[in-house]
Protein backbone atom coordinates (compact mmCIF):
# COMPACT_ATOMS: atom_id res chain seq x y z
CA UNK A 1 0.00 0.00 0.00
CA UNK A 2 1.53 3.31 -1.04
CA UNK A 3 0.98 6.57 0.75
CA UNK A 4 -0.08 9.78 -0.97
CA UNK A 5 2.73 11.68 -2.67
CA UNK A 6 2.01 15.30 -1.91
CA UNK A 7 5.11 16.54 -3.72
CA UNK A 8 3.77 15.08 -6.97
CA UNK A 9 0.50 16.94 -6.40
CA UNK A 10 2.31 20.25 -6.08
CA UNK A 11 3.73 20.08 -9.58
CA UNK A 12 5.82 23.02 -10.68
CA UNK A 13 5.16 26.71 -10.71
CA UNK A 14 4.05 28.23 -14.00
CA UNK A 15 5.90 31.18 -15.48
CA UNK A 16 3.89 33.36 -17.84
CA UNK A 17 5.32 33.51 -21.34
CA UNK A 18 3.07 35.51 -23.60
CA UNK A 19 2.76 34.53 -27.23
CA UNK A 20 2.36 38.09 -28.33
CA UNK A 21 4.24 40.99 -26.97
CA UNK A 22 2.09 42.54 -24.26
CA UNK A 23 2.85 45.47 -22.17
CA UNK A 24 5.03 44.89 -19.14
CA UNK A 25 2.04 45.74 -16.94
CA UNK A 26 -0.08 42.90 -18.44
CA UNK A 27 2.79 40.43 -18.12
CA UNK A 28 3.29 41.30 -14.47
CA UNK A 29 -0.46 41.19 -13.80
CA UNK A 30 -0.79 37.71 -15.35
CA UNK A 31 2.31 36.45 -13.52
CA UNK A 32 0.92 37.75 -10.22
CA UNK A 33 -2.34 35.90 -10.90
CA UNK A 34 -0.44 32.66 -11.64
CA UNK A 35 1.61 33.14 -8.44
CA UNK A 36 -1.59 33.57 -6.38
CA UNK A 37 -3.07 30.41 -7.93
CA UNK A 38 0.16 28.56 -7.14
CA UNK A 39 0.09 29.83 -3.55
CA UNK A 40 -3.57 28.80 -3.10
CA UNK A 41 -2.90 25.35 -4.50
CA UNK A 42 0.08 24.88 -2.18
CA UNK A 43 -1.96 26.01 0.83
CA UNK A 44 -4.69 23.49 -0.01
CA UNK A 45 -2.15 20.72 -0.44
CA UNK A 46 -0.43 21.67 2.85
CA UNK A 47 -3.77 21.47 4.70
CA UNK A 48 -4.51 18.09 3.12
CA UNK A 49 -1.07 16.81 4.08
CA UNK A 50 -1.57 17.87 7.71
CA UNK A 51 -4.97 16.13 7.80
CA UNK A 52 -3.50 13.02 6.17
CA UNK A 53 -0.61 12.80 8.65
CA UNK A 54 -2.98 13.39 11.57
CA UNK A 55 -5.17 10.54 10.34
CA UNK A 56 -2.14 8.23 10.04
CA UNK A 57 -1.15 8.96 13.66
CA UNK A 58 -4.76 8.48 14.78
CA UNK A 59 -5.06 5.08 13.08
CA UNK A 60 -1.75 3.94 14.57
CA UNK A 61 -2.87 5.13 18.01
CA UNK A 62 -6.17 3.25 17.74
CA UNK A 63 -4.33 0.10 16.70
CA UNK A 64 -1.78 0.30 19.52
CA UNK A 65 -4.34 1.22 22.17
CA UNK A 66 -7.28 -1.04 21.38
CA UNK A 67 -6.32 -3.90 19.10
CA UNK A 68 -3.07 -5.37 20.43
CA UNK A 69 -2.04 -7.05 23.65
CA UNK A 70 0.15 -5.34 26.22
CA UNK A 71 2.98 -7.79 25.41
CA UNK A 72 2.87 -6.78 21.74
CA UNK A 73 2.69 -3.09 22.67
CA UNK A 74 5.77 -3.49 24.89
CA UNK A 75 7.63 -5.33 22.15
CA UNK A 76 6.78 -2.63 19.60
CA UNK A 77 7.71 0.25 21.91
CA UNK A 78 11.16 -1.29 22.40
CA UNK A 79 11.85 -1.08 18.67
CA UNK A 80 14.41 1.51 17.57
CA UNK A 81 12.03 2.96 14.98
CA UNK A 82 9.00 3.17 17.31
CA UNK A 83 8.33 6.84 16.45
CA UNK A 84 8.34 6.00 12.75
CA UNK A 85 6.00 3.07 13.36
CA UNK A 86 3.55 5.34 15.17
CA UNK A 87 3.54 7.68 12.17
CA UNK A 88 2.91 4.94 9.62
CA UNK A 89 0.11 2.48 10.36
CA UNK A 90 1.04 0.28 7.39
CA UNK A 91 4.56 -0.28 8.74
CA UNK A 92 3.08 -0.82 12.21
CA UNK A 93 0.78 -3.57 10.94
CA UNK A 94 3.58 -5.20 8.95
CA UNK A 95 5.86 -5.19 12.02
CA UNK A 96 3.07 -6.71 14.12
CA UNK A 97 2.60 -9.43 11.50
CA UNK A 98 6.34 -10.11 11.59
CA UNK A 99 6.30 -10.46 15.38
CA UNK A 100 3.29 -12.76 15.27
CA UNK A 101 4.80 -15.09 12.69
CA UNK A 102 8.21 -15.43 14.35
CA UNK A 103 7.33 -18.38 16.58
CA UNK A 104 10.43 -18.52 18.81
CA UNK A 105 10.05 -14.87 19.87
CA UNK A 106 6.31 -14.47 19.87
CA UNK A 107 4.35 -14.01 23.07
CA UNK A 108 1.01 -13.95 21.32
CA UNK A 109 -1.07 -16.54 23.10
CA UNK A 110 -3.27 -17.54 20.15
CA UNK A 111 -0.53 -17.96 17.54
CA UNK A 112 -0.41 -21.78 17.73
CA UNK A 113 -4.19 -22.02 17.60
CA UNK A 114 -4.39 -19.79 14.53
CA UNK A 115 -1.69 -21.78 12.75
CA UNK A 116 -3.47 -25.07 13.56
CA UNK A 117 -6.82 -23.74 12.39
CA UNK A 118 -5.25 -22.41 9.21
CA UNK A 119 -3.63 -25.77 8.43
CA UNK A 120 -6.89 -27.57 9.28
CA UNK A 121 -9.08 -25.39 7.04
CA UNK A 122 -6.57 -25.40 4.18
CA UNK A 123 -6.09 -29.18 4.22
CA UNK A 124 -6.83 -30.50 0.74
CA UNK A 125 -6.11 -33.67 -1.15
CA UNK A 126 -2.78 -33.39 -2.95
CA UNK A 127 -2.34 -34.40 -6.56
CA UNK A 128 -1.44 -38.07 -7.08
CA UNK A 129 -2.24 -38.91 -3.43
CA UNK A 130 -4.83 -41.41 -2.32
CA UNK A 131 -7.99 -40.62 -0.41
CA UNK A 132 -6.58 -42.50 2.58
CA UNK A 133 -3.49 -40.27 2.64
CA UNK A 134 -5.76 -37.23 2.61
CA UNK A 135 -7.95 -38.71 5.36
CA UNK A 136 -4.87 -39.34 7.56
CA UNK A 137 -3.58 -35.79 7.07
CA UNK A 138 -7.05 -34.34 7.70
CA UNK A 139 -7.44 -36.35 10.91
CA UNK A 140 -3.96 -35.32 12.07
CA UNK A 141 -4.83 -31.64 11.53
CA UNK A 142 -8.15 -32.11 13.33
CA UNK A 143 -6.37 -33.83 16.25
CA UNK A 144 -4.04 -30.83 16.58
CA UNK A 145 -7.01 -28.48 16.80
CA UNK A 146 -8.73 -30.75 19.33
CA UNK A 147 -5.55 -30.88 21.45
CA UNK A 148 -5.58 -27.11 21.73
CA UNK A 149 -9.32 -26.48 22.07
CA UNK A 150 -10.51 -29.73 23.62
CA UNK A 151 -12.45 -32.68 22.22
CA UNK A 152 -15.87 -31.13 22.71
CA UNK A 153 -15.13 -27.86 20.91
CA UNK A 154 -17.53 -28.55 18.05
CA UNK A 155 -20.31 -29.55 20.43
CA UNK A 156 -19.82 -26.41 22.53
CA UNK A 157 -19.75 -24.29 19.39
CA UNK A 158 -22.94 -25.88 18.08
CA UNK A 159 -24.82 -25.48 21.36
CA UNK A 160 -23.88 -21.78 21.55
CA UNK A 161 -25.03 -21.15 17.97
CA UNK A 162 -28.19 -19.08 17.55
CA UNK A 163 -31.12 -21.30 16.67
CA UNK A 164 -29.73 -24.38 18.42
CA UNK A 165 -32.45 -24.34 21.07
CA UNK A 166 -35.09 -24.12 18.34
CA UNK A 167 -33.76 -27.30 16.72
CA UNK A 168 -32.69 -29.24 19.81
CA UNK A 169 -35.17 -31.75 21.19
CA UNK A 170 -33.97 -33.40 24.44
CA UNK A 171 -36.48 -36.26 23.98
CA UNK A 172 -34.55 -37.42 20.90
CA UNK A 173 -31.37 -37.99 22.95
CA UNK A 174 -32.11 -38.45 26.68
CA UNK A 175 -28.57 -39.74 27.41
CA UNK A 176 -26.94 -36.54 26.12
CA UNK A 177 -25.30 -35.09 29.23
CA UNK A 178 -23.38 -32.41 27.35
CA UNK A 179 -26.43 -30.57 26.09
CA UNK A 180 -26.81 -27.22 27.72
Amino acid sequence: MAHADFEALRGSQTVYKPEKTNTEFHKNLRQAQLDRNWENLNNKIDKREVIYNTNKYTVAAIITKHFITSAMRDKLSNETDWVELQADHVKLLKRMKTFMTVTDETEWQHFGLMESLKRFTNCTQKQNKSVNDYRRRFEAQADQVFEILGNDVLHVYATKTMGYLDLYDPEDDPDDTKAL
